[in-house]
């Protein structure tokens, strides 16, 4: 693969998407404000987090309310895992045996 090759596929891979007005990146907005939608709800577009493009993107109040339940028990799960797990980091439960073992000694001394 040439220098050239390089380049083009370089070129090739930053594709830009017109829209009727101007061009802009995949990479999303690069100032705040610069998009039309709310930062939040392109955030919420573009998540890997799971239920809430889902919750976004739904056309029906039925579809966003199940998406809203489902992420809210999600959120709840977590959120009950994560203090749990706190609180017995920070129970320090400590067990401290001492066993006391008296024999007789042999002293050369003696």
């Amino acid at each position: 693969m040439g220098k050239n090759a390089a380049i083009r596929s370089t070129r090739e891979s930053v594709k830009l998407h017109f829209d009727s007005k101007k061009a802009t990146t995949t990479e999303g907005p690069k100032k705040p404000g610069h998009h039309k939608k709310p930062a939040v709800q392109w955030f919420a577009e573009r998540t890997s987090m799971h239920g809430v493009p889902s919750l976004i993107q739904s056309h029906t109040k039925k579809s966003k309310a199940f998406w809203a339940i489902v992420c809210l028990l999600g959120m709840g799960m977590f959120l009950y895992m994560l203090i749990s797990l706190f609180v017995h980091y920070f129970s320090y439960p400590t067990v401290i045996k001492v066993n006391q073992v008296s024999r007789a000694i042999d002293c050369a001394a003696s």
